[in-house]
């Protein structure tokens, strides 16, 4: 993430004001990236995620590296955003309904415990076994800068 992206939405509400045919011609080709997509409008979709997905196509817009995409090439970038912005929707509400799934919960955190066990008891039998090893590379009388 570039380190200037959080000033740049509060730059980016007066430029867009002042940019009324910027604001309307990419609101035109995200309802048209989402239509693609989705075969209806983005007047659909939640008000609060299409807004924040034409917060995004805005500001996309205003960096140097997309300014030179074609409008075909815009409508595409828009579809990515639409689909990266619904598959963490779609992977917030999974990690919502396993946060508070009762059995879940129970086989992962018993999962966790005996995982946490067995690497300790592996951590062990290795530190035995290097132990055990360099004992007998000692008693053959090699060198350690030699192993």
């Amino acid at each position: 993430m570039q380190e200037f992206s959080v000033a740049f939405g509060r730059v980016s509400r007066a430029t867009f004001a002042a940019n009324t045919e910027l604001k309307s011609h990419v609101t035109d080709l995200v309802n048209r990236a989402y239509f693609n997509l989705h075969n209806t409008t983005i007047a659909h979709a939640e008000k609060q995620w299409a807004s924040a997905v034409l917060a995004t196509s805005l500001q996309l817009c205003m960096d140097p590296r997309a300014q030179q995409l074609t409008t075909r090439e815009l409508i595409s970038l828009f579809e990515n955003v639409i689909r990266i912005s619904e598959e963490h929707l779609r992977e917030a509400k999974r990690h919502a309904a396993m946060s508070s799934n009762v059995f879940y919960l129970k086989e992962t955190a018993l999962d966790a415990m005996l995982n946490d066990t067995a690497s300790a008891l592996q951590r062990a039998a290795a530190t035995v076994v290097d132990m055990h090893a360099a004992g007998r590379i000692r008693s053959l009388g090699i060198n350690n800068s030699d192993a």
